[in-house]
């Protein structure tokens, strides 16, 4: 089996037979990916789509072996609908089709395809491709009580099951909310549906601040349930003891918003009622029933911001926080005549969002109103070849004044074959580009034959990793393949080859 794993997203093709083109064919099976038992009963859905995803093997043509259009009809876009195999009693599919690249999926209710599986597959003149494999994982459930300090049941209080991620294209990890839910007359909750992963229960109900299981009101000290794919989940109940609570008061200016978030990031969505208040005319703020826990004290007005780190164990006085107007920044971008969007995009802990701004072609352009932060700068619609230097801005301390950047020529690239452990050539497989500080910069697929090509990345250091069979917005999973990721630096205009072994 040549093992696949990228979602393509090119127009579908109809899965013709052309005259003379020797019939092929496909046959494999879907399993639960814990167990390795066979599913029956799963839709297995195969959509043709163009071969040919806007990268060429070195020294070859599209008129070239497989990739002749007359011999393979999915080079070419056509309108049509694609094949539905239904699985047998041992799991079984199996169907004829016309050569060509096929996007592969399967569904049945209460599972989900397994991430970075197989999704795409492709299919030479007269091959039978025998022994594909599906996997798919058992969506479980989270279930248990909520208690108050009595341990009696508390009926109509909001539940969430929250999943850690990956947070973006960052290594860092953020909880994100998965389901939601309220208890019953009982006390009993349910989250259905959840996707193997680490998760954490939170609990809302006024005037508690936001409660985790197993009942405690400090993120830091809230406990992490593994969902594992057909495995079976004890109770997870929350008892609802009031924490201690306490005051944080100060001064800040007048009319502004403070708010306590906690200070890790990650933790930002998972708190549904932070403490917040609005400062007095003289800049004074009280705000009240804050639990123990390290929080980051935000304050905003319209056209300034700031915060500062603080750590509850007490009552907290005099605190003051600073606010910083925002700033206007103008800037010109060399290289005159290319008109492109330029993007500004803040860390997860940022007070403001993203913002984007036209570049005209005079290389000038203007981003009102931005958050004083550092941004990573990038570029949407520019030629091949070019990137932007530098690609960050520090506004923390930044005067208002002209920001000048630079496209640069020469990017570089990194290609190379996918093999396996006996060094024959794998199809299909998804291969990254990942910067040292851990952001997915560019993506590609290995082609049938193995090999792959990343172009267009900026010079610096890398790591490429192959990814099968593995969920990547898992954190610890990426963690581990980042480690394990073939180091690269990559100099302006290189062409660097680096070949990929994928032991499984």
């Amino acid at each position: 089996m040549r093992p696949c794993c990228l979602l393509l997203f090119a127009m579908s093709a109809v899965a013709f037979q052309p005259p003379g083109v020797p019939a092929s064919g496909i046959a494999g099976r879907v399993i639960d990916l814990a167990t390795g038992e066979a599913i029956r009963g799963a839709r297995v859905t195969l959509h043709q789509i163009p071969i040919v995803v806007g990268i060429r093997p070195s020294g070859r043509n599209l008129e070239d072996s497989f990739y002749d259009a007359s011999q393979m009809p999915a080079t070419r876009a056509t309108k049509g609908p694609p094949t539905v195999l239904v699985t047998d009693e041992e799991g079984g599919f199996r169907g004829g089709f016309a050569p060509g690249r096929y996007q592969i999926w399967a569904e049945l209710e209460g599972y989900q395809v397994a991430p970075a599986g197989l999704t795409a597959l492709s299919l030479l003149p007269g091959e039978q491709l025998k022994g594909v494999v599906l996997k798919m994982n058992r969506l479980s459930s989270l279930r248990g009580r909520v208690l108050d300090a009595e341990g009696r049941p508390v009926a109509q209080v909001m539940v969430q099951c929250l999943r850690w991620s990956r947070w973006g294209n960052q290594a860092k990890r953020m909880l994100s909310p998965l389901q939601q839910t309220m208890t019953n007359e009982g006390g009993e909750y349910r989250c259905d549906g959840l996707a193997p992963g680490q998760y954490v229960i939170a609990v809302d109900r006024p005037p508690l601040p936001t409660m985790f299981a197993p009942g405690v009101a400090d993120p830091a000290r809230a406990r992490t349930f593994d969902v594992i794919s057909s495995a079976p989940l004890p109770s997870v109940d929350v008892r609802l003891e009031a924490p201690p609570l306490v005051t944080v008061s100060g001064k800040a200016a007048a009319g502004a918003r403070l708010t306590l978030v906690p200070r890790e990031p990650g933790w930002r969505f998972a708190v549904t009622r932070p403490p917040t208040a609005l400062a007095n005319a003289d800049g004074s703020f009280v705000l009240k029933e804050v639990p123990a826990g390290s929080y980051l004290l935000r304050a905003a007005l319209q056209d300034s911001s700031g915060a500062l780190a603080i750590k509850v164990t007490a009552a907290v006085e005099g605190v003051s926080v600073p606010l910083s107007p925002a700033i206007t920044l103008r800037g010109k971008v060399k290289n005159e005549g290319l008109r492109f969007t330029l993007i500004f995009e803040p860390p997860p802990d940022a007070l403001g969002g993203g913002r984007s701004v036209q570049v005209d072609p005079s290389g000038r352009f203007t981003v009102p109103q931005l958050a004083r932060e550092w941004y990573r700068l990038t570029a949407s619609g520019l030629p091949s070849g070019y990137y932007l230097n530098p690609n960050f801005v520090d506004l923390r301390e930044a005067q208002e004044s002209e920001l000048v950047l630079t496209l640069e020529e020469g990017t570089a690239e990194v290609s190379g074959k996918v093999l396996d452990a006996e060094q024959r050539p794998l199809g299909d497989v998804q291969v990254l580009a990942v910067s040292e500080q851990g952001d997915t910069v560019r993506g590609t697929v290995s082609l049938i034959d193995g090999q792959y090509r990343i172009p267009d990345l900026p010079p610096g250091d890398y790591r490429i990793l192959p990814v099968v069979d593995v969920d990547i917005t898992n954190p610890q999973v990426f963690e581990r393949l980042f480690a394990a990721g073939a180091k690269i630096t990559l100099a302006t205009d290189a062409r660097e080859v680096r070949h990929l072994i994928l032991r499984q």
